[in-house]
């Protein structure tokens, strides 16, 4: 093979390579634009959560952090002026009443539980840094715990106490952030989380 020749084939086939790499720059390019956020946004470690995601937090006075974003900025507002509230999430099947001093109310009409997940609530928003940061945490085990928290003067009562595992099977409480200027919110709710630590079986009723 002339030099000639061996030139003219690796100049070929750098070409190919270099052709390969900007195609899958493209393309990459491409499902980023597509799948990136759009408008405001939560993360949690890292990762973009939605109404879609199981969002677990931990439940024994840990801080659970998430970072408010925003796919075009804030403009002239600061990411700390976005207001962060607990909100109920119930569907029919999960809505309930219960009573304030001797007085019924649905869980599902609650406008904010937010000082149920955060001890320096001032009855506005959670607490949100400069860098779009903030935390919720709290120990409260049961539906009741919770709501006295939230109306920490008042006896709550409940008919059918609702806690524990039951906040792991399903997402009674959601983040509610809404923007600075508030043309735009997210609702993420989110549950509690448990961990397997292991499984009972019946010996009599497993078939060999």
């Amino acid at each position: 093979m002339s030099a000639n020749s061996a030139i003219s084939t690796f100049a070929k086939v750098l070409s190919a390579i270099l052709l390969i790499l900007l195609i899958l720059g493209i393309a990459g390019g491409a499902i980023y634009y597509f799948t990136r956020p759009q408008g405001l946004y939560l993360r949690m470690d890292k990762s973009v959560i939605t109404d879609n995601s199981d969002v677990a937090i931990e439940h024994s006075g840990e801080e659970n952090y998430f970072t408010i974003g925003h796919s075009n900025g804030f403009g002239s507002y600061s990411v700390s002026d976005c207001v962060v509230k607990v909100v109920p999430n119930a569907d029919e099947n999960h809505n309930f009443t219960f009573t304030v001093n001797g007085e019924e109310s649905s869980y599902g009409a609650e406008s904010d539980i937010s000082a149920a997940f955060c001890k320096d609530y001032d009855g506005k928003s959670i607490p949100v840094k400069s860098d779009g940061s903030f935390s919720i945490a709290t120990d409260k085990m049961t539906m009741t715990e919770i709501l006295q928290a939230v109306y920490p003067d008042k006896q709550v009562t409940m008919t059918d106490e609702i806690g524990n595992t039951d906040f792991g099977k399903y997402p009674y409480f959601a983040l509610y952030v809404v923007s600075p200027d508030g043309k735009e919110s997210v609702t993420i709710p989110f549950r509690y989380y448990f961990e397997v630590v292991g499984v009972e079986l019946d010996k009599e009723a497993i078939i060999w």
